[in-house]
């Protein structure tokens, strides 16, 4: 039994349309899909808790009317961006809450912040790793990663490259947000070329187990080589499957 509840209306000089409804019926699904003059910006997915009836209509409006409300309340207190408030403002507010452990918050604020500054990588490359992870859209937050790491190699000054081992950790957890093992260790071996001695990428391969010594031994364990004779040996191994 679907049920669908919509709600439109103005602010800050846009033209908002809330739309929150039930999807499956072993286990429903809650969603809610937030458009900005007809532009998605939000979305909002939920596993509804079993319900002894799953026919029971009142139950599941109930539930609807719940997350609509829920998400009109969090639209009406999220503050309006400021003029003087840059990427790196909304940045450091998301830092700020990942230290916390307040994934979700972060998450909001980041979708907020690449609606402003769609082309700002360190914005991108957190966004796309918490939308795998908070909000289960693997395939968007491993695009964004991949964008982040394309415009940073276009504006970076050659031999500073150190700084994108972070954003391939970025990516490596936004296939783990999506389940896949295999694309995170092959994203972080892709990393390694960028990092001139063992640190985040390392010890996230430690995490992971498959630190093992490189195959070409008398190589660095960065050299081309090693990477990509590396990733065909886990292939082949099934590791991350």
């Amino acid at each position: 039994m679907r049920i669908e509840i919509k709600s439109a209306f103005d602010m800050g000089g846009s033209r908002y349309l809330v739309v929150t409804e039930n999807m499956g019926t072993g286990k429903m699904t809650i969603s809610t899909r937030v458009f900005r003059d007809a532009e998605p910006v939000m979305s909002r997915r939920k596993e509804a808790p079993p319900l002894a009836n799953p026919l029971d209509s009142l139950a599941i409006e109930a539930m609807v009317s719940k997350q609509h409300k829920s998400v009109l309340k969090e639209l009406e207190t999220r503050p309006a961006p400021r003029p003087d408030k840059g990427s790196h403002d909304f940045l450091e507010d998301a830092r700020v809450l990942l230290r916390k452990r307040n994934n979700r918050k972060a998450y909001e604020i980041l979708e907020h912040a690449v609606e402003l500054y769609p082309e700002d990588p360190h914005l991108l490359t957190y966004y796309g790793s918490l939308a795998s992870i908070v909000d289960n859209k693997s395939a968007e937050g491993v695009a964004a990663c991949r964008k982040a790491i394309r415009i940073v190699k276009e504006r970076l000054p050659f031999g500073k490259e150190d700084v994108l081992p972070a954003f391939y950790v970025n990516l490596a957890r936004a296939y783990i947000g999506g389940g896949d093992r295999l694309g995170a260790i092959e994203a972080l071996y892709e990393g390694t070329a960028y990092e001139k001695k063992e640190g985040m990428i390392h010890r996230e391969l430690v995490k992971f187990g498959v630190r093992r010594p490189p195959p070409i031994q008398f190589l660095r364990r960065n050299n081309p080589l090693n990477k990509y004779i590396g990733i065909l040996i886990y292939r082949k191994l099934g590791i991350g499957k």
